[in-house]
């Protein structure tokens, strides 16, 4: 499709003459510009959108191994400090969405204040197949975001033989293993316990203000594959936090005590239908958080539900 616009330009001039006459000569000057402008269709995706694969993440030193925190260090992030906290394109933090598996979540950071900031994502250690950075108009599925969307998705594919690891490092250990169940079927999960107990030790004054740190994380998910074509996976995550700080500051000087326990359902489900397909989505978010500082006690108590079907063709 192409526009053409002509434009008529007129120029005016004005000379003062002497001391008690004005003369005003007007230079008409007609000039006729043609502009074109030219429309192509642009296929979607291709306008602001971004895919980075778990190795990018790996790669990336200022990702710290968290796939949001990569997010952060792209050019369309706007996120302010070295919080994992994402804004897009100049927007709020709660403008932008985050999916996982094309499910929202109501918060995708650990570590977090009252405000919601945090210093880590929830996706430090899960397999990840590809996340998609919509910086301003994501797709249908993501609309009910008000400024760009992050969308992850974890790998669909299925173990074919049992493994186990293990890891030991100053700040706790952890466990993962990947097993099949049956010929369909798979089986991946991890946990990992963190005491910051030696790592204080070790850096001896510069952390005495942190009296405690503990946490335990994991992650369950089962995979399954239907003779008819269909696929299910679900996908339960939980967090336990317990951290205390020593406050040092002029007017305040006291305890701060931070504990939260959260514990995450999705359920995905796909299968197609002649020529179309199904797709439906479920999760539940339990989320309880305390925060104690001197005199203050602030407990919240969140349950969110979320379902979603969708019928396309093809």
């Amino acid at each position: 499709m192409v526009f053409r616009i002509y434009l008529l330009t007129c120029l005016f001039t004005s000379v003062l003459a002497g001391q008690d006459s004005l003369v005003l000569s007007i230079d008409t000057t007609l000039a006729l510009e043609e502009i074109t402008v030219r429309a192509a269709p642009i296929a979607h995706g291709e306008l602001a959108s971004r895919t980075i694969r778990q190795m990018d993440i790996y790669q990336d030193p200022s990702a710290k191994a968290d796939p949001l925190l990569a997010v952060n260090s792209l050019p369309a992030s706007t996120t302010m400090g070295e919080t994992a906290n994402v804004s897009l394109r100049g927007s709020s933090v709660g403008a932008t969405g985050v999916y996982l598996n094309d499910i929202p979540l109501r918060s995708a950071v650990r570590i977090d204040q009252v405000n919601g900031v945090g210093q880590f994502s929830i996706f430090g250690q899960v397999p990840l197949e590809r996340v998609d950075i919509y910086a301003s108009a994501p797709p249908v599925r993501y609309s009910q975001v008000a400024a760009g969307a992050v969308a992850l998705t974890t790998s669909d594919n299925l173990p074919t033989a049992t493994t186990h690891g293990i890891s030991l490092n100053i700040f706790g250990a952890g466990y993962s293993q990947s097993r099949p169940i049956g010929k369909q079927g798979g089986l991946n999960g991890f946990f990992n316990i963190n005491d910051g107990r030696l790592f204080r030790g070790l850096n001896g004054r510069k952390l005495a203000d942190l009296k405690r740190s503990r946490g335990v994380d994991g992650m369950l998910t089962y995979q399954h594959r239907f003779k008819h074509g269909g696929k299910l996976r679900t996908t339960y995550l939980a967090f336990r936090e317990n951290y205390r700080y020593q406050l040092r500051i002029d007017t305040l000087n006291g305890p701060i005590d931070q504990r939260r326990h959260r514990d995450i359902v999705l359920m995905n489900y796909e299968r197609p239908l002649g020529g179309w397909s199904l797709r439906l989505d479920h999760s539940i978010d339990l989320d309880r958080p305390d925060f104690d500082l001197l005199d203050d006690r602030i407990r919240i108590r969140q349950a969110n539900h979320y379902f979603a079907t969708r019928l396309r063709r093809g």
